[in-house]
């Protein structure tokens, strides 16, 4: 089979009514359209931040401590940056979302429920059955 190999789904599963994030930050997945996250420096590599004061607050400390990232190259976070990630996950717990550090990917805008995870995992299913059946006389042309 030629395409995918896999799935990115952890912006999903934050808003499922199992997970364990934060209810603010579960909404946020939900209530946030397309084209509002924003790439920057974090803890762990590159991130992705639903778009708010702290997020906007990252990319314009990335851009002055760290600009050549935007250009694909690895470097190191710096203390700053740090620091604006460390007060994002106590305004998280403070409940404060605009400035809490939400991570979510670009599919923010395309999420619109909270499901079971059970439910998800089934919708996740039925799709990929019926693509599995339909595709291949699209592509074929049968």
């Amino acid at each position: 089979m030629m395409g995918a190999a896999g799935i990115q789904m952890g912006t999903r599963f934050i808003a499922t009514q199992e997970s364990d994030f934060e209810p603010m930050w579960k909404q946020a997945v939900v209530n946030r359209e397309e084209r509002q996250t924003l790439a920057g420096r974090g803890l762990f590599g590159p991130m992705r931040f639903i778009r708010n004061k702290r997020a906007e607050e990252i990319v314009e400390r990335t851009l002055e401590d760290a600009p050549r990232f935007y250009l694909g190259e690895p470097v190191e976070s710096t203390e700053a940056i740090l620091d604006l990630e460390r007060s994002g996950f106590t305004d998280l717990m403070d409940g404060k979302e605009d400035t809490a550090l939400l991570f979510g990917g670009e599919v923010v805008g395309r999420i619109h429920d909270l499901p079971t995870t059970a439910d998800l995992i089934n919708n996740i299913m039925t799709e990929a059955k019926m693509l599995l059946e339909t595709i291949p006389g699209k592509v074929l042309g049968k």
